[in-house]
């Protein structure tokens, strides 16, 4: 009886064993958040970490072979310490955090660079002088037009007329100054170095 009972101790021992190595040969890499990234920001490496988990139905977290692609995209929404990263997560877009606005200029071809204008761009919007005043304008008056920085977000087909929406991001406290100035068509859109 004693040795019945060794045995079955041994054999239990056995088929516990085998079965933590198979589940833990069946655990895969994927990647997980490692602190709280808000909505709007780009993600670094240090904001990510390596998590072994068995896969199941349901769950689509990304490859941790797959962080090249994840690097230098935006957070779709906050992300959460400890939660696994999806596809839909994730932008390629720089979207606006929370002292931001997206706003969309309708510009002519006059207002805007004829090319190199696209997602990631930096740019500087300029105010024009209302056109009616800018006959009689002062050429020192018009040195001192205000400006914005802003990144640009997505760009649109440009229309059989040659106009284009151009989709920035923006201060909040200047978007609305510059959607009256955009609605009177007196916004150009200038490409900055190296932008």
């Amino acid at each position: 009886m004693v040795s019945l009972g060794i045995l079955l101790v041994v054999l239990g021992a056995l088929g516990a064993w085998r079965y933590v190595g198979v589940a833990a040969s069946a655990t895969k890499a994927y990647l997980a958040v490692y602190t709280e990234v808000q909505a709007g920001t780009q993600l670094t490496a240090d904001m990510l970490q390596t998590v072994h988990i068995t896969p199941a139905n349901g769950l689509t977290p990304i490859p941790a072979g797959d962080i090249d692609t994840v690097l230098g995209t935006y957070a779709r929404v906050t992300l959460y310490p400890g939660s696994l990263l999806t596809t839909d997560q994730l932008t390629t877009t720089q979207g606006p955090s929370a002292d931001q606005a997206v706003l969309g200029i309708y510009l002519g071809s006059d207002q805007r660079p004829g090319s190199g204008v696209h997602a990631g761009s930096s740019v500087m919007l300029v105010g024009l002088p209302d056109s009616n005043a800018a006959a009689n304008a002062d050429p020192a008056a018009l040195a001192g037009l205000p400006t914005w920085p802003a990144t640009v977000v997505s760009v649109e087909s440009a229309l059989s007329n040659g106009n284009q929406v151009i989709n920035v991001v923006v201060t909040k406290a200047v978007y609305a100054e510059i959607a009256a100035l955009a609605d009177q068509s007196r916004i150009a859109l200038v490409l900055v170095a190296g932008g």
